[in-house]
């Protein structure tokens, strides 16, 4: 398992942005020990470790990060090592929390059927479920969607926290690709739909409709599969991230649909 801690912020002067240093760590699941593995900079002053996100593809660990505020890019665990990603964009969508799900897979026989079903971590971590349905309680491996969400603005337009999504199915070979909203006038995000606090006189406050974690935020209208192999594959899925509007996934394309 391994997570990103700030090790320090580096001052360049008055005028100038503080920039980060964050760690990267290989944490034990067991006895919570930490051995660091590496550590890279951030070009702006915070979300150095919200925006660091590890993830397993074809047996191999990865993580999206975003040393350069205006891109995601990714990066080989344990080596550390930059194998790809966005270029930085003066006009660019600048993450501040990246979300990679995760699930494991359940069979039910529903008569003489066979069925199987992801169920994801979000759907079962929460404080008030109950102990047997608890994530960590439920059995077999753990798989990592093929698709990232992306919190964060466009540059010079920080009025709102916008959402844009990420196909990761060819991360391993460093390139990672934006899925567009087809009705969202063919833009690679979406607004995140928080509303304005009373009597708030500026952009900055806002009143989340969750505490603001896309964890917190993304629910899943799944399916059953056929196949445990179908249960594996993530191409096409439905989310939904508010009562107001629902999100269908498929590999290079996202529809929002309005209630």
């Amino acid at each position: 398992m391994y997570i990103a801690k700030e090790i320090k912020s580096i001052s360049h002067g008055k005028g100038y942005w503080n920039t980060q240093k964050i760690g990267v760590y290989d944490l034990d699941h067991d006895t919570r020990s930490m051995k660091k593995i590496g550590s890279f900079k951030r070009d702006y002053p915070s979300f150095g470790v919200e925006t660091f996100e590890p993830f397993k593809l074809s047996n191999n660990w990865y993580a999206l990060y975003s040393p350069d505020y205006t891109t995601t890019q990714i990066m080989e665990l344990p080596s550390c090592k930059n194998i790809g990603g966005e270029k930085p964009d003066v006009a660019g969508f600048c993450p501040v929390e990246i979300y990679i799900p995760k699930y494991k897979i359940r069979s039910v026989n529903i008569g003489e059927e066979v069925r199987y079903f992801r169920d994801w971590e979000n759907e079962h971590d929460s404080e008030d479920a109950a102990e047997e349905v608890h994530y960590d309680n439920i059995p077999g491996p753990e798989y990592y969607a093929t698709f990232a969400f992306v919190q964060g603005c466009v540059w010079g337009d920080d009025s709102s926290w916008k959402l844009t999504v990420f196909d990761i199915s060819n991360a391993d070979n460093g390139i990672i690709k934006k899925v567009k909203y087809v009705r969202e006038e063919e833009w690679d995000f979406t607004k995140i739909p928080w509303k304005p606090k009373p009597g708030a006189k500026s952009w900055g406050f806002y009143e989340e409709l969750t505490d603001g974690k896309l964890k917190n935020i993304i629910r899943f209208d799944d399916f059953s599969c056929d196949t445990e192999e179908e249960a594996k594959d993530t191409k096409k899925m439905q989310f939904v991230f508010s009562k107001a509007k629902t999100a269908r996934i498929y590999r290079d394309e996202a529809s929002i649909l309005y209630d």
